[in-house]
């Protein structure tokens, strides 16, 4: 590993109880996250030429592509779409039999 990168983003949209049990991430924590149009350009800058390494890759991955459909506005719209990065899933990598 050459380096990491993470931050919490605000849903602008309450967490559901369920999902605070399941994740551990709380309204608090987000609140004052910043939003994810305000990190979308250091986030494609993250990813250029990198691997994208997540606890469930495809869901995470899906989710970032597709993003610009839910918010035109987001700067993400204007190259996001076509932009293609290698993943890696640790949930398929501690299924993997050793």
């Amino acid at each position: 590993m050459v380096g990491e990168w993470q931050t919490l983003l605000n849903p602008e949209t309450r967490i559901s109880g369920f999902i605070e049990r399941l994740t551990g991430i709380t309204n608090a924590m987000v609140a004052d996250a910043p939003l994810f149009a305000d990190i979308a350009d250091e986030l494609e800058q993250q990813l250029q030429g990198k691997v994208f390494v997540a606890h469930n890759a495809r869901f995470d991955y899906g989710f970032i592509t597709s993003l610009p459909n839910y918010s035109p506005a987001c700067p993400m719209a204007r190259g996001f779409t076509g932009f293609t990065v290698t993943t890696m899933c640790c949930c398929t990598l501690a299924k993997a039999p050793t």
